[in-house]
């Protein structure tokens, strides 16, 4: 019996054992780092991000190859979890935090590895570009999404890609393929996306559309131009992929003689692009650009493409472009005409009553917005920023599905009255205007969580502001206020609170501590504010107070209710002591303390265990505070 009862012991052991140890979440990101570090105690610097599943296995790795042998690479992705890759390269000339790996080179070798990863879906090889023939073909069927960059295609490699049948997305960043390689095998290939990249920054060097490659990609559906130039032939390539449903021509040139005229021919085209326009149209580096090429003229024919959903045709100053087509467009939901020549929104878009994204920045000529816009039942989104917008239209409030409102650098003065029926805002964005008032009906805009007045001219709030009752994060900097409604503490849910620069703000209201959910206060600069209110401990989540080149002269004792703060920033105050209670603030890491009149610290200061990072010079200390020695956890003083 007492065998058995041994025995069942030990078995419960066992058992006890057994679950802890499957309960023991593994962690792959930690091996890999572990054994880079094991190599050299600099080379886990090539690890970019790592990203686990729930049980702690590695399904995406983004790195760089350098330093690294072909063995310590096939190492690093040998798991059968992975699902992307990403072998990055750094392009930039300057000196960076990776200098120490860079003088290795990129990697010699094509990670082998990658021919047993069954799981794999996405391989991006910008690292890479010393391919042997037959390395494409080690790529596995799984893989959907394949990337290469900053290499001149061998035929071969062209070959080799042609086999990768299951690819649906191909990403060839600064990779060129000569015109007169052979691309005929390429037809095998059932690409549905392309994306095609010449950016190099300031290096960019003009470079063709590779027609040839281009007309045997029949498949396509999306496609993706940046910083090519084009001839007359590759538009013609391209306007017969009558697949195609997405087309962008991202900061592309043009030679002399090409119209766009023949993408007329794409009428499953749903989205349209073409935005900008490269300043790199010679052959060698011009690090200072200025050397355009732009599209001439935009073809009416492109406005009879009536499935687009989507039209962006942004920064064509050196094109001459028909807007009063646009009313063809009916089916357009979203439409981009910023950075244009305009002196006003072009009559023809009142027609497009389908609009939900609607964005006229940079278009510095117009002064008012028109009546019209307000009939855009659908819209969600309006951007019109960096303009010279000084009125809005009194119907603005007939906007009932406007979420998203972007006016920032405009020069408006006041808001409509009725601004405040534009219920279902959960974003306005109005910095750099110059306002002096809100209407009564602001407080009307209870589903805000995003409110931004930075650098305006206000003087105060609406009682109404209260009514924000889900606003997450306002920002109230560099403004006239002179007072703070005492309402401003029913924004309960309010995080962040930026209140900077407001020289005539004298004080905060005591209701500042009923915001229960605030995480971050900024105060920089209130020069008027000499004291903070008692109330200001009962915020229990303040992470963050910043009181810099205020005029706080007295800390209140309840301070020290501050029990999540983390760094406390009072540069240049006129604080001459620290409370008691100072010291009950235990998650404090950083204090900046530096240009004040403080003679001594109290001895509660030693509690700060957490603290690490502590500025205290240029105060009225008389000796070293002794008990910054009981401060175990401080590395910076």
């Amino acid at each position: 019996m007492i065998y058995k009862k041994y025995a069942f012991v030990l078995l419960l052991q066992l058992l006890i054992i057994t679950i802890v140890k499957a309960t023991e979440k593994n962690s792959d990101c930690k091996e890999i780092y572990s054994y880079l570090n094991g190599i050299n105690e600099r080379y886990d610097d090539n690890i970019l991000d790592c990203v686990e599943n729930e049980r702690g296995e590695v399904i995406e790795l983004r790195l760089y190859g350098f330093c690294l042998s072909e063995e310590q690479i096939n190492t690093v992705i040998s798991h059968d979890s992975l699902k992307t890759i990403y072998l990055d390269e750094i392009t930039t000339y300057h000196s960076t935090e990776y200098d120490h790996l860079r003088t290795c080179g990129n990697l010699e070798y094509f990670p082998n590895a990658i021919s047993k990863l069954k799981n794999l879906e996405s391989v991006i090889l910008l690292g890479f570009s010393n391919y042997k023939k037959g390395d494409l073909k080690k790529i596995p069927s799984s893989v959907k999404v394949l990337g290469l960059g900053d290499f001149v295609a061998p035929q071969y490699v062209i070959d080799d890609l042609s086999t990768l049948t299951n690819l649906e997305e191909l990403q060839l960043l600064r990779t060129k393929i000569d015109k007169n390689s052979n691309t005929e095998s390429l037809k095998n290939l059932n690409i549905k996306k392309l994306i095609v990249s010449n950016d190099d920054e300031y290096m960019t060097t003009k470079y063709y559309i590779n027609p040839n490659f281009i007309k045997n990609l029949k498949k396509l559906e999306t496609l993706i131009i940046e910083e090519y130039t084009f001839t007359q032939e590759s538009m013609d390539e391209i306007s017969k992929l009558t697949n195609l449903k997405e087309l962008k021509l991202s900061y592309c040139g043009y030679d002399e003689d090409v119209t766009i005229e023949p993408l007329k021919n794409l009428k499953s085209l749903e989205a349209l692009g073409i935005v900008g326009g490269t300043s790199h149209c010679q052959e060698s580096v011009d690090v200072f650009g200025g050397n355009d090429c732009p599209l001439k003229s935009i073809s009416k024919s492109i406005f009879t493409l009536t499935n687009l959903k989507t039209f962006n045709i942004t920064g064509q100053f050196g094109s001459t472009i028909p807007f009063e087509s646009l009313s063809n467009l009916k089916n357009i939901e979203n439409l981009d005409i910023s950075l244009n020549k305009l002196n006003t929104i072009p009559e023809s878009v009142k027609d497009l009553k389908k609009l939900k994204y609607l964005n006229i920045s940079f278009l510095f000529g117009i002064k008012t917005l028109p009546n019209f816009i307000c009939d855009f039942e659908k819209l969600e989104r309006l951007d019109a920023e960096y303009g010279n917008i000084e009125s809005l239209p009194k119907c603005i409030g007939n906007l009932k599905n406007l979420k998203h409102l972007q006016l920032k650098e405009n020069q408006l003065k006041t808001l409509p009255e009725k601004f405040g029926e534009l219920t279902k805002l959960e974003y306005i964005d109005l910095e750099f205007n110059e306002l002096e008032s809100l209407p009564d009906s602001f407080g009307k805009l209870e589903n805000l969580t995003y409110l931004s007045f930075y650098y305006n001219n206000l003087e105060k709030l609406p009682d109404s502001f209260s009514g924000l009752k889900n606003l997450k994060e306002l920002n109230l900097s560099n403004n006239n206020l002179k007072s703070l409604p005492k309402s401003i503490g029913n924004l309960k849910n309010l995080e962040k609170f930026h209140l900077n620069s407001n020289k005539e703000l004298p004080t905060l209201p005591d209701s500042i501590g009923d915001m229960g959910n605030l995480e971050y206060l900024y105060l920089y600069n209130c020069q008027n504010i000499k004291s903070l209110p008692s109330s200001i401990g009962n915020l229990k989540k303040l992470v963050e107070l910043e009181l810099d080149t205020s005029g706080i002269e007295t800390l209140p004792d309840t301070i020290g209710g501050l029990e999540s703060l983390e760094r406390f920033s009072s540069y240049e105050t006129n604080i001459s002591s620290i409370p008691d209670s100072f010291g009950d603030l235990k998650n404090l890491r950083f204090i900046n303390l530096n240009n004040n009149y403080i003679k001594e610290l109290p001895d509660s200061f030693s509690n700060l265990s957490n603290l690490q990072e502590l500025h205290f010079f240029e105060n009225k200390f008389t000796k070293f505070p002794e008990v910054i020695s009981q401060l175990k956890s401080l590395t910076y003083l």
